[in-house]
């Protein structure tokens, strides 16, 4: 059957049950990559909160290490430090290793991504190649690591960082979109296999967050910058937002009410044609003379 996508993160409904994961009960070790900022390193922080023993997976050390120090001034918890490149195969095979040898392993949130932004056409054979790795292979290498730790304990929750662009189409973002549908549809038909299992999975969506990604992306993209302080949200609401959503047995988590309300309209096929030509004149719009 379908999965039911619940697109809010508080309210009566609920998907049909799963695994609810009661984090409050949960210890071990959490892997978070991504982690040297924004929503990896508020993701971190929280789990420290909460309890968990990060282990933080970026490819910039000096980053990893201020974020594992602040962790532990916060927190007194001390993280782990893994550094890796993961749009580099043999540097996902090795952390995936690493991974199926934590006896303890509860949560793993496939966070690492980055923006693509330009014409498919010109953009070269090996970016396009770096992005497929960093947002295809290596969160379906990790999390193929994971879970059989998860499953023969019957608890864990792998956590997949979207984007509400999966519900769209983008001019100049095609390899982005389309690399984020495939993390939101891994993550349905995961958490579809593992029902029952103690084990939970999610698709996290945010829309704009205040981080560095957007601020790496050019002045392209000056103008959205600029875009009303309602429509961006913090790393720290995301992660909240995520948690929550897990704790309510929710496989999709869509942030921000601007964005729950698009993502509902991009689930629609019969006002696709009128969503795919709003995406053109707002493209038009929005893209540098």
């Amino acid at each position: 059957m379908r999965a039911t996508y619940l697109l809010d993160t508080v309210g009566p409904v609920r998907s049909r049950r799963g695994a609810q994961v009661e984090l409050n009960k949960l210890s071990g070790t959490a892997v978070i990559t991504g982690a040297s900022s924004g929503i990896g390193a508020a993701y971190a922080l929280e789990l420290a909160r909460r309890g968990l023993r990060p282990v933080l997976v970026a490819r910039r050390q000096g980053l990893l290490e201020e974020v594992a120090a602040r962790i532990h001034q916060v927190t007194g918890v001390t993280c782990e430090i893994w550094k890796a490149d993961l749009s580099r195969r043999h540097q996902v095979e090795e952390v995936a290793v690493k991974l199926e040898a934590i006896p303890d392993l509860s949560m793993l949130v496939n966070n690492a991504g980055l923006g693509l932004v330009g014409k498919f056409d010109c953009t070269d054979a090996a970016t396009h190649a770096g992005t497929l790795e960093l947002h295809v292979v290596a969160p379906t290498l990790l999390s193929r690591a994971a879970l059989p730790g998860m499953l023969m304990r019957g608890c864990g929750a792998i956590v997949f960082t979207a984007s509400v662009a999966a519900f769209f189409w983008l001019p100049d973002n095609v390899n982005y979109c389309t690399t984020k549908a495939f993390d939101v549809m891994l993550a349905d038909c995961l958490a579809q296999e593992v029902r029952g299992t103690g084990v939970a999975v999610q698709a996290l969506c945010p829309g704009f967050v205040r981080t560095e990604f957007h601020d790496r992306l050019g002045p392209e993209w000056e103008r959205i910058r600029r875009l009303p302080r309602s429509l961006w949200l913090s790393p720290e609401q995301v992660v909240a937002a995520s948690l929550a959503g897990l704790e309510r047995d929710r496989p999709l988590v869509v942030t921000g009410l601007p964005y729950r309300l698009l993502a509902a309209l991009g689930r629609q096929p019969l006002l696709h044609p009128a969503l795919r030509a709003a995406t053109r004149i707002w493209h038009r719009r929005t893209a540098c003379p």
